[in-house]
């Protein structure tokens, strides 16, 4: 049985998806906007990103294509930042619509929305943990998978790297309820 995690944002969204009975990582999309963040490993595909006002439209139709091909059983993502800019705020809220809509239209399953602190809580054992706190909490080491980087504190809570590892530990909340 699999589920989906999902990081979602206007720019680079992530989506992992797991198999919850094999405990396995099965693959993560993520959307790529520099050459080096092109993977070495296949578990980890990078999509080129859309450069459009339409953009969260399209990206809700990769993400809801991802769900079709893979077919999980439950669908998670992290939830709205209220301390979140509010001009920032509208936005990922309409692009997370449009998601939710495509996966509904496509499936007819919902998206479980789970607050950033609940997992925050759950996996780095702290409600308040930094990018840096999570990263380390997932234990991935991302060196292997961008070998083109040098990890900094900078790329750490930047993109891509901050969505993947913010769309595993999503899948790390859901197994926690799961298991």
């Amino acid at each position: 049985m699999y589920i989906a995690g999902i990081d979602y944002s206007c720019t680079s969204p992530a989506m992992t998806i797991w198999d919850i009975e094999r405990d396995e990582h099965i693959v993560t999309y993520y959307i790529e906007k520099n050459k080096k963040y092109i993977s070495a490993d296949e578990k980890y595909i990078g999509l080129s990103p859309v450069d459009t006002e339409d953009r969260q439209y399209i990206y809700a139709m990769y993400f809801s294509d991802i769900v079709n091909k893979y077919n999980p059983a439950e669908i998670y993502i992290e939830g709205y930042a209220y301390g979140a800019q509010l001009s920032r705020g509208r936005e990922i809220a309409e692009a997370t619509g449009c998601l939710k809509q495509a996966i509904y239209n496509t499936t007819k399953k919902l998206v479980i929305p789970i607050p950033p602190k609940r997992i925050k809580k759950v996996v780095a054992n702290n409600g308040n943990a930094k990018k840096e706190d999570m990263y380390t909490a997932i234990g991935i080491d991302m060196t292997k998978i961008f070998p083109a980087i040098t990890l900094t504190k900078s790329n750490i809570s930047g993109n891509p790297i901050s969505d993947i590892v913010d769309s595993i530990a999503v899948i790390y909340y859901a197994k926690s309820l799961l298991l």
